[in-house]
């Protein structure tokens, strides 16, 4: 979907969504390859639901790891410290940040924060917020470009914050490697994603730097 473009001018934006929409309508039948994905195009294009089909497909299996190779995606991506990965937007970060700091203070631990970010621009945006970080040695940034599919492996726990469907195959190659997720109330989830993980209000005072340290106990 046009939305999945991040940075285009308004010329741009309109002229793709102009031109996306013409393809829908000029086609027979539109395939959605998950029950997130349908949901969502139903609800963009709802003039255009009898168009619409589900088709489950299998999900892609994921490469096997072993213990060296997540230990060496951690030692270069944190210096081989446990980390939370958190898929989010820019504006996003200040709040997330601020309830990490929480966590780390009741916990005192090497606990790292890795974020993702849709675009270059920001990841740029993101450094300058985290200049003056009182943890900021423990921040990792990056575009969802520079992501290895072993780092998801090798995380604690993986946050989705403000994503849409275009991120369910990093939510499917969670699940195969038995990482806990956790999901803001906020995403568009189809009541059968919502099983894969723990759903809950991310803007809530205390909720994420609670999840947090659960989540580093259990």
């Amino acid at each position: 979907l046009p939305p999945a473009f991040k940075g285009l001018s308004f010329i741009k934006r309109y002229l793709l969504n102009k031109q996306f929409s013409g393809w829908m309508q000029k086609a027979h039948k539109v395939i959605c390859l998950n029950d997130w994905s349908y949901a969502s195009v139903k609800n963009i294009f709802p003039q255009l639901a009898a168009k619409l089909a589900y088709v489950r497909v299998p999900y892609t299996p994921v490469p096997s790891f072993e213990w060296q190779q997540l230990s060496l995606a951690k030692e270069k991506l944190t210096s081989g410290n446990d980390y939370f990965l958190c898929f989010a937007p820019q504006d996003r970060l200040v709040v997330i940040l601020k309830e990490f700091s929480i966590f780390k203070k009741w916990q005192q631990t090497a606990m790292h924060l890795v974020v993702v970010f849709e675009t270059e621009q920001d990841l740029a945006l993101a450094s300058l917020t985290l200049k003056g970080y009182k943890f900021k040695e423990d921040i990792r940034l990056m575009s969802i470009t520079q992501l290895k599919i072993e780092e998801v492996a090798a995380s604690y726990t993986v946050l989705f914050d403000g994503v849409g469907f275009i991120k369910s195959s990093w939510v499917q190659n969670a699940i195969q490697y038995h990482v806990p997720l956790l999901f803001d109330e906020l995403i568009a989830l189809p009541d059968t994603w919502k099983k894969a993980g723990e759903v809950f209000s991310f803007a809530e005072k205390n909720a994420l730097s609670n999840h947090f340290k659960l989540y580093y106990k259990d």
